[in-house]
């Protein structure tokens, strides 16, 4: 009977250990975030004991590694976020949401395959019904991002159909006395060598 107590008590303790250890370490991570401070190595830890809502802390180091400029791991980590979050529809958007950004973040837009990675992108933000071109989106973040793509792929086919800018034809009688002006140019620029080979300063030499 008083191991029985003893073993509840201990488990009990623990339990409390590490709620409490949690809840001071989650304070630090969000205090950290806002200060712009991204120690990953906090939400490593929390990743092991937020065994409540594991998405949470995936979720977080994601954010964290998104403004550490790493948006590769912030998609691995917002993946691990969905696999772990509820069936709560603004929760799982807001995943899809940042998911969407960190990889826009990745976009050449002189890439050739930049519109099909957009496209690529839209349809994430529908998953779930998050964002849609046909319906009644079930969250409004979701189909702010989708119009924003969808501008910028009308605004990128747009630019292919303008044709381009040849300027205006050659002609030669602007170009006279431009030969002076070269020799006058060069003539000044080598009196300025000369003064800075005086010891003044001379923007000509990086050494100097």
């Amino acid at each position: 009977m008083k191991k029985s107590i003893f073993f509840l008590f201990s488990t009990l303790l623990l339990i409390c250990f590490i709620m409490t250890m949690r809840f001071f370490m989650n304070e630090t991570a969000i205090n950290n975030y806002y200060n712009g401070k991204y120690d990953n190595n906090i939400y490593n830890f929390l990743i092991i004991f937020n065994f409540p809502q594991p998405y949470v802390a995936h979720y977080n180091k994601g954010n964290n590694l998104y403004y550490s400029y790493d948006y590769e791991g912030a998609i691995k980590e917002y993946d691990a976020a969905l696999k772990h979050a509820p069936a709560n529809v603004d929760k799982r958007c807001q995943i899809y949401n940042n998911i969407a950004q960190a990889m826009i973040k990745q976009l050449d837009p002189n890439d050739e395959f930049y519109i099909s990675e957009l496209e690529y992108i839209q349809k994430i933000l529908e998953r779930e019904g998050c964002a849609s071109q046909t319906e009644t989106p079930k969250n409004g973040n979701s189909q702010d991002i989708w119009q924003e793509i969808e501008d910028e792929k009308k605004k990128k086919e747009e630019s292919k159909l303008v044709p381009d800018d040849e300027g205006e034809p050659f002609n030669p009688d602007e170009y006279d006395g431009l030969e002076d002006d070269l020799d006058k140019q060069q003539e000044e620029t080598s009196k300025e060598k000369e003064k800075g080979q005086q010891g003044k300063y001379n923007p000509y030499n990086p050494k100097w």
